[in-house]
């Protein structure tokens, strides 16, 4: 009885240790594939009006047999009623200098439905590319009449295909953080009023630079008027 225990003790206790090394973070042979963004830009304050980048990134370790990627669809979704997409930039992470190799990129900017996406393939995918490298960059505007508040990069509907045409799974984020569904972008006012501190201070700095000049001028009277007596 005491060895069928210390044989069960041991199954449980390795399953439990495949799990941790599953869920701690991306590694070799996992099956998964990581897009997010870069520190950066994890997280940005920006104003009404204004226009900002977002660089993603997209982390490949391979399946258990070694293969990498063969293509990968990035597809980002936002708020359009805060939000416009102008712009996507492939970084190239497929790109390894192998000239037989072609790669095939598209993107497409749906405004009404808030989507932007980038799929690039290779051909011939061979072993596929095993990369943790930038893959695209983003660029917005944010309406000049936002709704002020915080709105997040969706990034869960990206997909991607391990050579061979094998799905992978996707994680918008590094697996061992905790974090929202892409990146997020907090919309402040751009008619933000002044603050009042600020006013409050400069008007103490005022009112002190005028008695010492007030003092100054004092002295310099009554040593005149001094002067004058000798």
């Amino acid at each position: 009885m005491s060895r069928q225990i210390t044989a069960l003790a041991a199954v449980v206790a390795v399953s439990l240790l495949a799990g941790v090394a599953f869920v701690g973070t991306g590694t070799a042979g996992d099956g998964s594939t990581l897009v997010y963004p870069t520190p950066e830009h994890e997280q940005q304050t920006v104003e009404q009006g204004d226009e900002f980048e977002i660089e993603l990134l997209v982390s490949e370790h391979g399946d258990l047999l070694g293969n990498g990627l063969e293509s990968f669809t990035l597809v980002a979704g936002y708020d359009e009623s805060k939000l416009t997409a102008t712009d996507i930039e492939s970084a190239g992470w497929f790109d390894e200098g192998n000239e037989s190799v072609e790669i095939h990129s598209e993107s497409e900017i749906d405004e009404e439905s808030g989507v932007v996406t980038l799929s690039e393939e290779i051909e011939p995918s061979g072993d596929g590319v095993l990369n943790t490298a930038q893959f695209a960059t983003v660029t917005f505007e944010v309406d000049e009449t936002a709704e002020t508040g915080n709105t997040t990069v969706g990034l869960g509907n990206s997909t991607a295909a391990l050579t061979g045409g094998y799905q992978t799974t996707i994680f918008p984020q590094p697996i061992n953080q905790d974090g929202p569904n892409g990146p997020e972008v907090m919309i402040e006012s751009a008619d933000q009023p002044a603050d009042e501190s600020d006013d409050t201070a400069i008007g103490a700095s005022a009112l002190v630079l005028t008695m010492l000049v007030g003092v100054g001028a004092t002295a310099l009277l009554a040593a005149v008027a001094l002067g004058r007596k000798k």
